[in-house]
């Protein structure tokens, strides 16, 4: 309990202290998919992540896919953090009848889903996040945040 506490204390002071934080190279992959949203969707209290971050290692040109139970009522987003080898990493999100729900169009190693069109479900299903390595291999994380 005390260590989560620490945690959750650590969290809200980089987030309000340190926006700068995600530029530093060094951070765990846990801590960055905690601070990304925070940091490029400008959500400081209306999401909350929902489970916990999943990590992976992809090569270049491979994809890693997740599983995630969905229900309407909410709103879903997901952030992925590449670590050090990962140049640009893509995310996907498929329905339950593999129909592509939303896709990452941009060149990094940091992309996030929902931001503009957030993910919103009319019936519970589970989902599946792919999670690419365009350009680069390495360790990576992924998170989903649910509205509250």
């Amino acid at each position: 309990m005390l260590i989560k506490l620490i945690n959750l204390l650590l969290v809200t002071f980089f987030i309000f202290r340190f926006d700068f934080i995600l530029d530093l190279p060094d951070i765990p992959l846990e801590l960055a998919v905690i601070l990304m949203p925070h940091r490029l969707m400008g959500m400081r209290h209306s999401i909350k992540s929902h489970l916990h971050a999943k990590r992976g290692t992809v090569e270049e040109g491979a994809a890693r896919d997740f599983s995630h139970v969905v229900h309407p009522g909410w709103c879903y987003k997901v952030v992925a953090v590449g670590g050090e080898g990962i140049e640009d990493l893509d995310l996907r999100v498929y329905d339950a009848d593999s129909v592509l729900v939303e896709r990452d169009t941009t060149e990094d190693p940091r992309p996030f889903l929902g931001s503009a069109r957030p993910i919103c479900p009319v019936e519970s299903a589970t989902y599946r996040i792919e999670v690419r390595a365009a350009s680069g291999g390495g360790d990576f994380a992924v998170q989903v945040y649910r509205s509250l």
